[in-house]
């Protein structure tokens, strides 16, 4: 975008702008990026790229099949406002399916079974860098992913350390990060 405005003389990045610069940013990204997201969405039934921009929402890198259902129907609301058409959404077996598909090398590999497979529901990308280009993908599409916004009530492995019963796993990490204060703190007098 820096350089599109440079090359331009303009002094302020606008719409049109971003926009530009990351269509450009799209289309240059090393195909070690591009291939697996070209074989998961190329001559594929929309719905795939639909469904892999809805993995790619939140902050969460393990995704719940729960949280990606409810992505997938913003994605879906978003494109029918967008384009003024009415979109049919798939069935949780279709979603299912597709998902399925994307664990596949003919389709990329580029979501895999989280937790090693061990638990049913759970889907991650196979690299994150995939991530960030999918999500450059859905945006260059003028969908709008939520980057701030945690779907999964999984908690991180430091506050699966000190799990104690009755209280949220926001109390718990904070219980320990001032543990982890104080001790810090006796460490240095």
């Amino acid at each position: 975008m820096l350089v599109l405005a440079y090359e331009r003389d303009l002094d302020c990045v606008t719409e049109h702008l971003f926009f530009d610069g990351l269509n450009e940013a799209v289309t240059s990204v090393a195909q070690s990026l591009r291939g697996p997201y070209e074989k998961a969405t190329y001559a594929r039934d929309r719905n795939y790229s639909y469904l892999l921009w809805a993995v790619a929402d939140s902050r969460d890198l393990l995704r719940d099949i729960y949280g990606i259902r409810g992505s997938y129907q913003n994605v879906i609301e978003q494109v029918a406002w967008k384009t003024k058409e009415e979109v049919l959404s798939l069935t949780d077996s279709g979603i299912s399916r597709i998902l399925r598909n994307f664990r596949d090398p003919d389709f990329g590999q580029v979501v895999i079974p989280a937790f090693d497979g061990k638990r049913r529901g759970w889907y991650t990308f196979k690299e994150n860098m995939i991530r960030g280009y999918i999500r450059m993908c859905a945006e260059a599409n003028r969908i709008k992913l939520n980057f701030d916004i945690h779907f999964s009530n999984e908690p991180t492995a430091q506050a699966r350390i000190g799990i104690k019963t009755g209280k949220t796993i926001s109390q718990i990490e904070s219980e320990i990060e001032y543990e982890q204060r104080m001790k810090d703190r006796d460490d240095t007098v």
